[in-house]
């Protein structure tokens, strides 16, 4: 029997592969009932309305940063392979694209809300000890700690986050220090993409 997490979890990822499947479908269309110059102008004026206006509203309340310009290009892209794959299939079936549509757009709440949700209502971090932590925890929890520090004007609040900040470095360079060291010469932002980078160069990230 699964568990309420299990079933909106399967749930998305039904959604994700079925729209995933159906968008493929839609781009190799277009690719056969398309002009290629005008599937390129199709593909890039969503593509650069939806970047513009994501990097616009992002930047009023977060410093630029490469992670945040990652973001923006994948929206870009995501808005501009979606309009061409509808576009692909009205190429192809006409009008029996618009119960397509309609389809993917009622269904797509159910399967993304709680998400959302988790979203716009984040857990509170609270401060962890190192020891006992797996390396994703750890790489988390110095993440998190970022977050924090910048939120908290306290001084010795401050003080408390930058030693346990401190610990958690100390730990990632005792049980990794090569790949603490390459991690260091690159001059990462702090908070930018650590686990994956320090999870996938010490060989523990997903093939």
């Amino acid at each position: 029997m699964l568990s309420g997490r299990e079933i909106v979890v399967l749930r998305r990822k039904i959604w994700m592969a079925g729209s995933g499947f159906l968008a493929v479908i839609g781009l190799v269309s277009a690719v056969l009932f398309i002009n290629w110059l005008t599937a390129l102008v199709v593909f890039l004026m969503p593509a650069f309305v939806v970047g513009s206006v994501y990097l616009s509203v992002l930047s009023v309340s977060e410093q630029v940063t490469r992670r945040l310009l990652g973001e923006v290009v994948r929206w870009a892209v995501r808005a501009g392979a979606g309009v061409l794959a509808i576009s692909g299939y009205a190429a192809s079936i006409g009008l029996a694209t618009l119960p397509l549509v309609v389809l993917i757009a009622a269904t797509a709440p159910l399967a993304l809300a709680e998400n959302s949700n988790q979203e716009q209502h984040p857990q509170p971090w609270l401060p962890v000890e190192p020891a006992g932590l797996t390396d994703a925890e750890l790489c988390a929890a110095w993440q998190h700690s970022s977050a924090a520090l910048s939120d908290t004007s306290a001084p010795e609040s401050r003080q408390l986050l930058a030693e346990l900040r401190r610990r958690y470095l100390d730990e990632l360079e005792r049980r990794h220090p090569q790949v603490f060291a390459k991690w260091l010469q690159a001059m990462p932002a702090a908070g930018v993409d650590l686990v994956d980078y320090y999870l996938r160069e010490s060989g523990q990230g997903e093939d």
